[in-house]
């Protein structure tokens, strides 16, 4: 007998590296090529960013529960773990996506909280995009070209390439991303609130209390309080 699945059911949607047909947790691709999976659930998330390049867009997604206009030219800059309802004609959409998992540039990243770092990591201030020029958009798709390139012909040094394109496509989006929004680019003032958040998304369900948090940073409350004040405002 056929399982019933409730559509109002918020569904986990992980990277699958099978069916993405890939052998990292990263792949980049253009509209057609996944046609149907926004719509395919009607409330999911994902444990992955998700980037899309709209050359054209409609309709609206609700990322937790706020309603963001699709529009022409929009690169949309989605966070993992985030409730994405999309109501869109998949048909009529234009665009070139990217999804990777955040724990793929780790072994390669020494700085292990530099996915925190960026400006459009989980903002709730600013809104999860931006709208790109032509000649930003020109650069994006070449260095998506790029790593789709390697992932079609992987050799040995392919993760190394691919991640350091990663990093410097990540880092020139949160450039623009700042001065879109006029946001400063600033040298973190410490790691403490990053180490923070890291612990909140790894022990949220199961320890709440600020103090236990502080004990695991080994470190008073008024630290951590002043740490993640001094970071995040």
């Amino acid at each position: 007998m056929k399982a019933i699945i409730n559509p109002e059911r918020l569904v986990s949607v992980p990277f699958n590296k099978t069916q993405c047909g890939v052998d990292f947790y990263i792949n980049t691709g253009e509209s057609k090529d996944i046609c149907g999976v926004l719509t395919e659930h009607k409330a999911f998330k994902t444990d992955f960013f998700s980037f899309y390049f709209f050359r054209r867009a409609n309709g609206y997604l609700l990322l937790n529960f706020r309603k963001v206009e699709l529009r022409d030219g929009m690169v949309l800059l989605l966070s993992p773990h985030q409730q994405q309802e999309w109501h869109v004609n998949e048909v009529e959409l234009d665009y070139t996506f990217l999804i990777f998992r955040e724990d793929f540039m780790r072994t390669f990243i020494a700085d292990k909280f530099f996915v925190y770092r960026l400006l459009y990591y989980y903002q709730t201030d600013t809104p999860p995009y931006l709208f790109a020029e032509p000649e930003e958009l020109t650069e994006y798709m070449r260095l998506l070209k790029k790593i789709k390139q390697e992932l079609q012909h992987p050799v040995v040094d392919t993760y190394n390439l691919i991640v350091s394109v990663l990093y410097y496509l990540l880092v020139i989006i949160n450039r623009a991303y700042a001065q879109t929004y006029r946001l400063p680019v600033e040298v973190p003032k410490n790691n403490y609130a990053f180490k923070f958040k890291d612990l909140l998304e790894k022990h949220i369900r199961t320890t709440q209390r600020v103090q236990e948090y502080a004990d695991m940073l080994r470190i008073s409350r008024i630290t951590l309080n002043n740490s993640v004040m001094a970071q995040f405002g």
